[in-house]
């Protein structure tokens, strides 16, 4: 049989099993368009009037002429509880096709939502009543009701063919749309794709690198990536660092060493006053082109360092060379607060006050 074309309603298409939309949308659009192959994707397009919407339901599908809403109103007569209306027109519209008295219509019948390709107006009322549409435009412009079109054919939006009865998803991501005949397929893909996914965040939060977890490493070697390390490693340079710091007011303990294989002497800041049990290896800062190591840091940052001695000659008096480090370790750690204190104890060691 040839599929109707032209101006046609056609009745009671049949639909997607609600039960599997419902569990599809649960999972979210963007799940549900990966697992599916990254298809279905309905375009940037279409938006939400409202935040953290989250509906699927089975598609009846409305084609009008731009601006005219007529078969939106045939439509609504063959929507069912569990629908989502699906309107787009025959060439690009952005008028306020649709608006807080059709909601009204629809609502009563048990439609979930609206996604338009067109505009949508009483933007307030539709919020208020609860009722989730996503559409191409806001708009005030009003519609006549005089041209023919369809209702449950076959549309394009997106560059994606939805059929009335599809699965169609929509959430804060975007809109999706899932053939009928592929919904319990791609609803144990999406299931798989949660699990997975689920494994990958405990891993992240457990500090692996997505370059790690995925092989990136090899995938970025095979494109020519190669990594370069812009320190200025040079053996003069770090010696007048070292000399720098051990000329220092605050009374900066310094010792030299290598860093790696790879680094020249660096200079290792040692504050005597904290005790040795509480030393770590620190952080490594990038002091003036000479890597700095501070291994007298507390973990996690106690306030009463502020306070210290120990914090006093750590900051030692804003020389140009620890400032920077300071200010680096503020950008690796994010403290900002502990960080400012420490500054100012420093400051006020300098001037020969005692800290608060």
């Amino acid at each position: 049989m040839t599929a109707p074309t032209g101006k046609v309603v056609v009745t009671d298409p049949p639909r997607a099993a609600l039960a599997t939309v419902d569990a599809l949308a649960e999972l979210g659009v963007a799940t549900v368009h990966e697992a599916q192959g990254r298809a279905g994707y309905l375009g940037t397009g279409l938006r939400p009037i409202q935040d953290g919407a989250r509906v699927g339901g089975t598609a009846v599908t409305a084609l009008c002429w731009p601006g005219d809403n007529l078969m939106i109103h045939a439509a609504v007569e063959q929507c069912a509880p569990g629908d989502l209306l699906i309107v787009t027109t025959t060439s690009p519209c952005t008028d306020g096709l649709f608006g807080e008295l059709l909601a009204t219509s629809l609502a009563s019948r048990g439609v979930r939502g609206l996604v338009t390709t067109t505009g949508v107006r009483d933007v307030a009322e539709l919020r208020e009543m609860g009722f989730p549409v996503w559409s191409a435009a806001v708009s005030a412009q009003g519609s006549v009701k005089a041209t023919a079109g369809a209702v449950n054919v076959p549309v394009v939006v997106g560059g994606q063919i939805v059929r009335a009865g599809d699965a169609v998803l929509a959430d804060d991501d975007g809109v999706v749309v899932v053939a009928r005949e592929r919904v319990e397929e791609v609803l144990t893909a999406s299931r798989a794709r949660v699990e997975k996914e689920e494994a990958a965040r405990k891993a992240f939060r457990d500090g692996e690198l997505g370059l790690d977890r995925y092989g990136l490493r090899a995938t970025l070697a095979d494109l020519g990536v190669t990594s370069v390390d812009l320190l200025v490693r040079d053996a003069a340079r770090a010696a007048e660092t070292v000399d720098a710091l051990r000329a220092h007011p605050a009374g900066i303990e310094v010792r030299t060493g290598a860093l790696d294989d790879n680094a020249a002497v660096v200079a290792d800041i040692v504050v005597s006053t904290i005790p040795a049990a509480a030393q770590t290896d620190g952080l490594v800062a990038r002091c003036g082109g000479v890597p700095v190591v501070f291994e007298a840091l507390y973990d996690p940052w106690p306030t009463p360092l502020a306070a210290s001695a120990s914090a006093r000659v750590l900051v030692g008096g804003l020389d140009l060379l620890v400032h920077q480090a300071v200010l680096q370790l503020e950008l690796f750690t994010g403290l900002r607060a502990p960080l400012e204190a420490m500054r100012a104890a420093g400051r006020m060691a300098l001037d020969g006050r005692s800290p608060e």
